[in-house]
């Protein structure tokens, strides 16, 4: 479409028939949105009723000129019949009318006179009195429910917000508990760690017998040395405990190697680890497998 044959700009007549269609189409309900484009429906009508009112007086003013004007003409026509009953006379005797209270009455009148230059009214004074005056109640009552409207609005923006601070006190408050009960579990798991740790010097002593039993090292059949080093079968740091059936003496190679593997982590990274191998040595030392 062209551009200069788009209207964007809307006439106060115009925007006045647009805000009474919308007040019929509200039926007495609050009008929804954001608070700020109900605040403006509403400064938009403020203006209407504004506009309506300066209108009115306007149209009184224009109302009062017309009768002060047509009484004018009247003074002004009766002075030309005057001038018109009389021409014989003054071309006879030469005499001249006095039209000093004519034009002392039109003076008069001409003072009484008010500034409508901006004003124009195409229509019966008394009819557009009663529209201007209909309106102009419409109006006020489409003002009336634009106020409860923002107001309804606000209060849906507060309890929207209120909804999203509470939503982000909640996520705050279970990130600060999910983190708390990591803290926790690392806390337990450290201690737990310390007091196996503790637990398994003790141990060692009655793993003694192993040495009797076996004099390799049951993870890979080798030399178990003169400093064996004593393993957890199923490692500390994933919940193993420090009990004689899940400690075993290893050679210092595999201990390292496993570290805090399980022992089928440990078996399927290892080459030359033999699993049957490893389940009979550990059978044979009643082992928990």
């Amino acid at each position: 479409m062209n551009k200069k044959f788009y209207k964007t700009k809307l006439t106060n007549s115009e925007r006045v028939i647009r805000a009474i269609r919308n007040l019929e189409s509200l039926d007495n309900q609050i009008m929804m949105g954001s608070p700020s484009s109900v605040k403006k429906e509403l400064d938009d009508a403020i203006k209407l009723i504004s506009h309506l009112n300066d209108e009115l007086i306007l149209s009184e003013k224009f109302h009062k000129n017309s009768l002060l004007e047509s009484k004018i003409r009247e003074i002004e026509k009766s002075k030309d019949k005057k001038i018109a009953d009389r021409g014989l006379i003054n071309l006879l005797f030469g005499s001249q009318l006095n039209f000093d209270n004519e034009n002392n009455r039109i003076k008069e009148l001409r003072d009484q006179l008010e500034d409508v230059r901006f004003f124009k009214l195409k229509e019966d004074y008394y009819d557009f009195r009663k529209n201007n005056i209909e309106n102009t109640k419409k109006i006020s009552k489409y003002t009336y429910l634009l106020k409860k409207s923002l107001d309804a609005a606000v209060e849906r923006e507060s309890s929207r917000k209120n909804s999203m601070e509470i939503k982000r006190s909640e996520q705050v408050r279970r990130e600060a508990e999910r983190l708390a009960e990591e803290e926790r579990i690392k806390a337990l798991a450290a201690a737990h760690i310390g007091k196996s740790r503790q637990r398994a010097a003790t141990i060692k002593n009655g793993l003694l017998e192993q040495l009797d039993l076996l004099s390799y090292c049951p993870y890979c059949g080798n030399d178990i040395g003169d400093t064996p080093h004593a393993d957890h079968i199923y490692p500390v740091s994933r919940g193993g405990l420090s009990t004689a059936d899940n400690m075993i003496y290893v050679c210092r190679k595999c201990n390292s190697k496993k570290s805090d593997k399980t022992l089928i982590e440990f078996i399927h990274s290892t080459d030359n680890l033999d699993f049957k191998f490893i389940m009979n040595n550990l059978k044979k030392l009643k082992k928990r497998m």
